[in-house]
């Protein structure tokens, strides 16, 4: 497969610019508008060190999508059609486009658990195995909802301790500033005095 740079336009008429793999120009076309986007222009890349810059998936991200699963799979929708209202419903580019991907993937046999593992930075071994879990008991819906409690306690737990992180780092800039200003200004009056 080769990447693609591409600028392309929304149902809105908002240009939005990315990258996707794609083997040509066709396919590239097809898969944009399979996210319901219009090719303006792209230009393919030349591949000569791997790209270690990948937009990062927040977590929000991610309970969004965990939770949405959960409320359309659980309610008995399909889930080539949960999948593309969530892709129509995600504001992030890059996610997006791991969505489309996905929906790709499953129509082309794979399974859910299968789409998601080839994308690692995203789903992790644990995320992958515990939606195979599901999809092989018939329980996804609840395999989405404890995911998502999962996520959220997580990230409950990165914002308490960024917050407990705040006053030692506080106090320690305050020693440090009252440090810096006794041993450069007060230390030498005193050693003059």
């Amino acid at each position: 497969m080769t990447q693609f740079t591409y600028q392309a336009m929304d149902a809105e008429g908002k240009r939005l610019r990315g990258n996707m793999d794609a083997t040509n120009l066709s396919d590239l076309e097809l898969r944009l508008k399979r996210m319901e986007l219009d090719l303006i222009d792209c230009k393919a890349v030349e591949q000569r060190t791997p790209v270690l810059r990948k937009r990062r998936i927040k977590r929000s991200d991610l309970i969004n999508f965990c939770f949405y699963m959960e409320q359309l799979s659980g309610a008995g929708v399909p889930m080539l059609e949960t999948l593309t209202t969530l892709r129509d419903n995600i504001d992030h580019p890059r996610f997006r486009e791991v969505v489309a991907d996905l929906i790709e993937n499953i129509e082309g046999g794979l399974l859910l658990s299968q789409a998601m593992a080839k994308h690692p930075h995203i789903f992790d071994q644990t995320f992958v195995s515990l939606i195979a879990a599901g999809e092989h008991s018939g329980k996804i819906a609840e395999v989405f909802l404890n995911l998502t409690e999962t996520l959220k306690w997580q990230d409950e737990l990165a914002s308490q301790t960024k917050k407990l992180m705040m006053y030692p780092a506080f106090v320690s800039v305050i020693v440090l500033g009252v440090t810096f200003f006794m041993m450069i200004y007060l230390v030498p009056q005193l050693v003059s005095f």
